[in-house]
């Protein structure tokens, strides 16, 4: 693959400066700069007017598909609810509660996610509200269960037939496949997330919840759950796991299989090289707002990992707090709007959600300090980048007026050969480790494996020095090692025969070690029956 913009080479002679860019008449030497394809159609394909159809398909089959679901939920939930339901007057409050669960569906498909992103967005955001209704309202299990499942349901059935699973979820080949389908670091962070959440709810619990429940939730029958002491923190991990399941597969599987961010070349603008251009530059980076600046260098510059958890995590936090306000305050009979915010508060959102952020986050960037193959290669790519524009500014050199945009190409050089530095430093404990364990395990990604993993043998750099082919080598390595299996077959023949004529002699010319002649030929593999 070729350098990623062009020189001043003519079509047909890509790659070689032309010998007319230096003239004294100041021709002007221009060089390609990358613009990203398709960068505008990525951030408004969510926004399609396609998008928008299907997701007023969803939007109503998933309405119709909760009403049939909630009329045939009556044998199970045997009107559990009703006496907590609170009684809507008004058409307007119908319609308030209407739009909330289109709100709610809307947030996860234009967010881009799938089916199973989905089915745990809506579980999570749901979760504080059944929380309640189970250790404070003595409602059944089995109740607060079907609710759940039918309101999972009903948003994530409509979700599969219009956005099947990703890559991620789908087990089609992805980023850090081996890291996600690990047993032991889905439990972790399983494990680790549940934590998050239990903690923040207990603490709250041993503290301030149960004064304002009693203030602000009128009518409450019972909240022996906030006084349990550490049996009711076992019972109320138990209770999480799911959550901190689900917290683990919408934050923690789809941002670690983000792919990096690719450079892309194929269309390109040209810019000059010339005083004035590098001038107009700096003063529409000057110009350039302070938010616009902060936008590209804060966010922009974070890895699509980081984005993504980023994006989601405030997602759900936002949502978990708007979602919580609007089922307690609009739906439970006695809660104040202080008691459902403070309910919220309590810890789910947004500081259980913003710690197993900050938790993945740390976990993320574990996996992010191991470099692969893909890394490496494309820092060389960068690196031979920069050489090659530089070549082109040198060679087009017009005097002191191009001065500055050379030494931005030096100092992009001298930034490439730093990070290719850093990632090819192999740290000394998995360098250990791949000394003594090589890559076999098969579910790591072999097209792209950690660098650490990979053993070169010294000859090949010999050979690429050498400007020889590192295909002979192979061939050369396999015609050594016929060579030695012929010599080692030889010499097993020929021990084989002398073991033989010696065996054969030794029972002729001392019969009464025959017996232990015959146990030694067939312990080394011959035929006692020649004796």
């Amino acid at each position: 693959m070729g350098p990623r913009s062009a020189s001043t080479a003519s079509p047909g002679k890509r790659g070689r400066p032309s010998t007319k860019a230096g003239t004294a008449t100041g021709t002007k030497v221009s060089v390609e700069v990358p613009i990203p394809k398709g960068a505008v159609a990525r951030e408004t394909s969510s926004f399609s007017l396609e998008s928008v159809l299907h997701f007023a398909l969803l939007a109503g089959s998933s309405l119709l598909l909760s009403t049939a679901l909630f009329s045939l939920s009556v044998p199970i939930t045997k009107g559990d609810l009703a006496w907590t339901s609170k009684r809507l007057d008004s058409w307007r409050d119908v319609m308030v509660l209407l739009a909330w669960r289109v709100i709610e569906l809307a947030v996860p498909w234009f967010s881009g996610y799938d089916a199973w992103d989905a089915l745990c967005f809506i579980g999570l955001v749901h979760l504080p509200a059944y929380s309640l209704l189970l250790n404070f309202y003595n409602i059944r299990p089995t109740t607060i269960i079907a609710v759940a499942t039918f309101t999972i349901l009903s948003s994530t059935i409509p979700f599969s037939y219009f956005r099947p699973l990703g890559p991620a979820h789908s087990g089609s080949p992805a980023v850090n496949r081996a890291i996600l389908a690990d047993g032991l670091t889905t439990a972790y962070i399983t494990v680790a997330s549940t934590l998050v959440y239990t903690t923040f709810i207990y603490l709250s619990f041993v503290t301030w919840l149960p004064t304002h429940l009693v203030t602000y939730f009128n009518g409450l029958p019972d909240i022996t759950a906030a006084h349990a002491g550490p049996k009711g923190f076992v019972s109320l991990f138990l209770s999480l796991l799911p959550a901190g399941y689900g917290a683990r597969d919408l934050l923690f599987v789809t941002s670690a299989s983000q792919p990096p961010e690719k450079k892309t070349e194929p269309k390109t603008t040209r810019r000059r090289l010339r005083s004035s251009d590098s001038r107009n530059e700096e003063e529409e980076q000057r110009e350039e707002s302070c938010i616009a600046s902060l936008y590209k260098k804060a966010w922009l510059g974070l890895s699509p990992a980081s984005r993504t958890l980023i994006s989601r995590s405030l997602a759900l936090a936002l949502m978990t707090l708007a979602n919580t306000f609007v089922q307690l305050a609009g739906t439970i009979s006695g809660v104040e709007p202080k008691g459902a915010l403070g309910w919220e508060l309590g810890g789910f959102s947004p500081s259980g959600c913003g710690f197993t952020a900050r938790l993945l986050i740390g976990v993320g960037l574990i996996m992010s300090s191991e470099v692969t193959l893909s890394v490496v290669d494309n820092d060389l790519k960068d690196v031979i980048q920069n050489f090659f524009e530089i070549q082109s500014a040198v060679h087009g050199y017009l005097g002191p007026e191009t001065q500055h945009e050379l030494v931005r190409k030096l100092k992009s050089l001298t930034i490439s050969l730093k990070t290719l530095s850093d990632h090819t430093t192999l740290d000394p404990a998995h360098a250990d480790a791949a000394s003594k364990q090589p890559n076999s395990n098969p579910a790591l990604p072999q097209t792209d494996p950690p660098l650490h993993t990979i053993q070169l043998p010294p000859e090949i750099i010999d050979y690429v020095d050498a400007a020889r082919n590192p295909d002979i080598y192979t061939r050369e390595f396999v015609e050594l090692v016929q060579k030695g299996n012929q010599d080692l077959k030889g010499k097993a023949e020929a021990f084989s025969s002398f073991r033989d004529t010696l065996a054969r002699e030794m029972a002729s010319a001392m019969p009464e070690c025959k017996k232990e002649v015959i146990r030694v030929v067939k312990a080394t593999g011959g035929d006692a029956q020649q004796l």
